[in-house]
């Protein structure tokens, strides 16, 4: 039987043949395009198909660090011709790439600093650092059709495709893994007593009441955001 012929719950009993994330990807993509009641997990004006692929940043210098966040903002961007070639990965690593005319956003630097704290104990890494942290780390959006600022259809999407992001997890096999604001969503398909897992902020997340360091000489946000992951993760 081609995989064109599988059916959804043939399509779930060949996951734990995949042996890497190209094999998972391609199952995952014929699971969208033939689950039923797709509306239930998708945000209004998502192409059915559509799919963004993500994992490795650079994979010959993963070091087992993996960030999972919800989805990817899509909603008004056109992304690929082809809505099953959309891809989230260069986007980390047009940042990353030396030279590269791109505006670092805050998400880039905070996950390239948490990244550097896991791996070197680095609170203060300089730029180039940052960029080598990121390199060195994994992502994964849990709703892999993306969707919009509001996240809405997270949940039903990570119930539905949870042997999908198990797999994609297991075939990462990270050290430790930081939850951006899917803490709840991971610690439902992730023995956490195995794993090292991180409970954290989404970087975008706007720490409204919290207090500022008044003598902090760079970005005070980014400072706060820090120091707060650096407390949860030693209490692990």
């Amino acid at each position: 039987m081609k995989m064109k012929d599988y059916t959804w719950n043939e399509t779930l009993m060949e996951i734990e043949k995949a042996n890497n994330l190209a094999e998972l990807f391609a199952l995952w993509k014929h699971a969208h395009t033939v689950e039923d009641n797709y509306e239930e997990t998708t945000t209004a004006d998502m192409e059915k198909e559509s799919f963004i692929t993500d994992g490795y940043i650079f994979e010959d210098t993963y070091s087992r660090v993996l960030f999972v966040l919800k989805e990817v903002n899509q909603r008004g961007k056109s992304g690929a011709k082809d809505p099953s070639e959309r891809t989230h990965i260069t986007w980390y690593q047009d940042f990353i790439k030396v030279g590269e005319n791109i505006n670092q956003s805050k998400q880039h630097e905070k996950m390239g600093r948490m990244a550097c704290y896991v791996l070197d104990k680095n609170e203060s890494p300089l730029e180039e650092e940052i960029k080598n942290g990121l390199r060195r780390s994994a992502f994964m959006n849990l709703n892999k059709r993306g969707g919009s600022n509001k996240a809405e259809k997270v949940d039903p999407y990570a119930r539905k495709y949870a042997e999908f992001i198990k797999k994609q997890i297991s075939l990462l096999n990270p050290d430790v893994i930081v939850c951006l604001g899917t803490f709840e969503q991971v610690k439902a398909l992730v023995d956490t007593k195995d794993k090292r897992v991180i409970d954290m902020w989404h970087p975008a997340y706007r720490m409204s009441g919290l207090k500022r360091d008044p003598q902090c000489k760079t970005d005070k946000n980014v400072d706060l955001y820090m120091r707060e992951f650096i407390k949860r993760f030693e209490k692990h």
